[in-house]
């Protein structure tokens, strides 16, 4: 319970159905546009967990707050340099 983030799993409603292996093949995507447009994730090794308190153990002065997260996850920060979409 202590690694618990959420809610209790009698508490968060049915289950949806599995879906079986759902593992995206874009080779096809990748043939037609003709070059790799994803990028691998996570993006940097500062957000790979370390350890098991990583999520609660973080760095004094790291930013975090939902805007963080947004520009973080949302948009590749890699990619800033490039159009909008």
């Amino acid at each position: 319970p202590e690694l618990l983030m959420g809610c209790l799993r009698q508490e968060a409603g049915p289950v949806p159905p599995r879906a079986g292996n759902v593992t995206m093949d874009s080779s096809k995507l990748i043939r037609a546009l003709g070059y790799q447009p994803f990028d691998p994730w996570p993006l940097h090794d500062d957000l790979i967990p370390a350890h098991r308190a990583w999520h609660q153990e973080r760095p004094p002065g790291e930013r975090g707050s939902p805007e963080y997260l947004e520009e973080i996850l949302y948009r590749n920060p890699d990619k800033r340099s490039e159009k909008n979409w």
